[in-house]
């Protein structure tokens, strides 16, 4: 009797040591789960942070990368523009002195061409044969322009051209297409501006134009039919802005754009 209650008793005791081992195994388990999920939280939240303060720096150069190139690409333009003669015959253009029945209006740029001679006025002059002799020479090579404008401008940067960011090398590209584009219409619009005053000299004067072709057009001009007329002018309007570059080309000593 003794020795089976003394069993009976034993074998309760050992349920009941590893009802409470299982018990302490299962706790150490659910703080361990509870650790590795804070240490996952405290993980992601290190990792968010240094995204972040790593896409600001990234911003940060960015922005400085742009704001070197934005200076130093406006520096170039401006030496460029004064290397045609642009800073002159656009930004501040001469003006003629006013006569008395003008006095009130608005003074009028000074004309490029006396006649059909380069105006005596030293620095229009001299910034029209830039346009010419300088836009020539550049514009002749548009590529070998455009290679040495970026590079000019990386170096007033003081950066390397082959360490811009994507982004840097995307809006100096753009840039400088937009730049040289604005350079040379400026070349443009001075020829135009020369090539019209001269075509106005010839017709203020036709004696003094000695090309065959614009005499004989302007000879058929007289007893010519309303129709043939029209062709006549559209004919004579090509032949005159031929004529005139090349007088210009002449008088500037280089091509002009065309």
């Amino acid at each position: 009797m003794n020795a089976a209650r003394l069993k009976r008793f034993l074998v309760r005791g050992a349920d009941r040591a590893g009802r409470e081992a299982m018990d302490v195994d299962e706790l150490q388990g659910l703080l361990l789960q509870i650790s590795f999920a804070i240490m996952i939280v405290f993980m992601m939240a290190y990792f968010l942070f240094r995204a972040d303060t790593r896409k600001r720096q990234e911003e940060q150069v960015l922005e400085t990368e742009r704001q070197k190139l934005v200076i130093a690409a406006e520096a170039v333009e401006g030496e460029m523009r004064a290397r045609y003669g642009l800073d002159v015959l656009e930004g501040s253009p001469a003006t003629d002195s006013a006569t008395d029945g003008d006095a009130g209006n608005a003074a009028a740029p000074s004309r490029l061409l006396e006649g059909d001679a380069l105006t005596s006025d030293p620095i229009t002059a001299a910034a029209f044969l830039k346009a010419a002799q300088s836009g020539g020479a550049d514009f002749a090579s548009p590529l070998e322009l455009r290679r040495r404008w970026i590079e000019r401008v990386c170096e007033a940067a003081q950066l390397e051209q082959a360490s811009l960011s994507r982004e840097g090398a995307e809006w100096l590209s753009v840039e400088t297409d937009a730049a040289i584009a604005r350079c040379e219409n400026g070349i443009r619009r001075a020829e135009y501006r020369a090539a019209t005053e001269l075509q106005g000299h010839w017709l203020a004067k036709p004696e003094t134009i000695s090309d065959p072709l614009v005499t004989d057009i302007l000879s058929k001009l007289d007893g010519a039919s309303e129709e043939t007329r029209l062709l006549l002018v559209t004919e004579l309007s090509t032949a005159l802005r031929r004529l005139a570059l090349s007088r210009l080309s002449e008088i500037a000593g280089a091509e002009m754009l065309r």
